[in-house]
C-alpha cells in the first residue's frame, strides 16, 4: 500500500547517477515507440536535451509518491525497479478500432477541414514540430485537430508533452458538426479523447 507524503526512495548503485524528474513513469526508453493508442498517457522519456514528462506523470506524483518513485527508478534504469505489465493486445486493438471509427465519423462531419497532426517521435525537433502544427491549426480555426500535440520546455533539461486524440472547437457540436447555439466567441478548443 502507499501513504501520501511518504515514500522509500529507490535503491541506487554507485554507477547509477542519472537524475530523473520525480514525475517519471515506466515508459522510459526513448527508442521504444509506444502504439498510437496511448497518446494521452505516454509517460516520461528522454530526448537529446533532457527528460520529457506527461500528464500521466503529474497525476502519478499527485496520487502516490511511492508509485512515482518506483516509476522514476524504472525510467532511470535502476536495477531491480519493477516493470508494469504490457497493455493487453485485445484491449489495445479495440481501442484502436474505436479511435479509427471516431476519426471516420468526424471526417464525415468536417471533411477536409479536419486537420491531422503527424504523431511526433521522441526527439526534440519532432515534438516541437507537432506542437507547432497543432498551434497553427488552432490559430487557423480548424474545427477538429486529430493527434493534437503540446510541448513546452519547463527548464533547460525538463519539458512537458501531452497529446489528445482530438481537439474540437468549442463553438461546434461534436456529435452533429453544427454550431452550438450557446457558443461564445472567441472559440476555444476542448479535448475529445477516445480512450
Amino acid at each position: 500500500s502507499h501513504h501520501r507524503g511518504h515514500h522509500t526512495p529507490p535503491p541506487h548503485t554507485a554507477h547509477q547517477r542519472t537524475r530523473v524528474p520525480h514525475v517519471a513513469t515506466a515508459w522510459h526508453n526513448p527508442h521504444h515507440r509506444r502504439p498510437h493508442n496511448t497518446k494521452g498517457s505516454r509517460a516520461v522519456f528522454r530526448t537529446t536535451t533532457g527528460w520529457v514528462v506527461s500528464p500521466t506523470d503529474l497525476v502519478d506524483t499527485l496520487e502516490c509518491d511511492h508509485r512515482s518513485a518506483l516509476k522514476s527508478a524504472l525510467a532511470a534504469h535502476v536495477t531491480g525497479a519493477p516493470r508494469p505489465e504490457e497493455v493487453d493486445a485485445l484491449v489495445a486493438h479495440h481501442g484502436d478500432l474505436h479511435e479509427k471509427a471516431e476519426l471516420d465519423r468526424l471526417t464525415t462531419l468536417f471533411g477536409d477541414d479536419l486537420v491531422r497532426v503527424e504523431p511526433p517521435t521522441a526527439d526534440d525537433h519532432s515534438l516541437a514540430r507537432a506542437a507547432r502544427a497543432t498551434a497553427e491549426a488552432m490559430a487557423a480555426g480548424a474545427p477538429v485537430i486529430y493527434q493534437a500535440s503540446f510541448h513546452h520546455p519547463l527548464t533547460d533539461t525538463v519539458a512537458f508533452h501531452g497529446r489528445a486524440d482530438f481537439l474540437i472547437r468549442s463553438d461546434l457540436d461534436p456529435t452533429t458538426g453544427q454550431p452550438r447555439p450557446d457558443a461564445t466567441t472567441p472559440h476555444t478548443y476542448e479535448p475529445w479523447d477516445t480512450k
